[in-house]
């Protein structure tokens, strides 16, 4: 169970967060940039509003221009490599959080998958979720609380 602050950080522990809302929503995201930040099929993240949350500790960033033309930075530890945050110029106001940078990632549900398109053949995206093959017009997204 989510208990508000809750906690995050990079695998060394030079950068941490702490997080004072709910996220506004939770999701798997199968684009390249996810896979090759993370090294994996997919990236498990959470979007936070950025006034809720307080960092220590410097993040390093790779910064892109994405399909639909926004400026996306993806953050890591300089030090360990963890893989940590999101910012977008299309949603300046939230930061998309890791959620395998989480102290407890237990609480975690995704509540839908984006960019499906992108997806590697070999990964099954479960029908009882949402899945979009790009990113979907956020009204279209569920909320915390499952409502689109």
């Amino acid at each position: 169970m989510m208990k508000i602050p809750f906690h995050g950080g990079c695998a060394c522990g030079k950068v941490r967060y702490e997080v004072h809302a709910e996220p506004l929503m939770t999701g798997i995201c199968h684009c390249r940039e996810c896979q090759r930040s993370g090294g994996t099929e997919s990236a498990p993240n959470f979007m936070v509003p950025a006034s809720a949350v307080r960092f220590t500790g410097e993040a390093a960033f790779r910064e892109y221009t994405a399909d639909s033309g926004s400026r996306v930075r993806h953050y890591f530890c300089r030090d360990c490599g963890s893989a940590l945050f999101g910012r977008s110029s299309a949603m300046s106001d939230g930061i998309a959080i890791r959620a395998a940078s989480l102290d407890d990632p237990s609480w975690f549900r995704p509540q839908f998958h984006v960019f499906t398109a992108s997806a590697q053949p070999w990964v099954r995206i479960p029908a009882e979720l949402p899945s979009f093959p790009g990113m979907p017009p956020m009204a279209a997204a569920p909320d915390a609380a499952g409502r689109r």
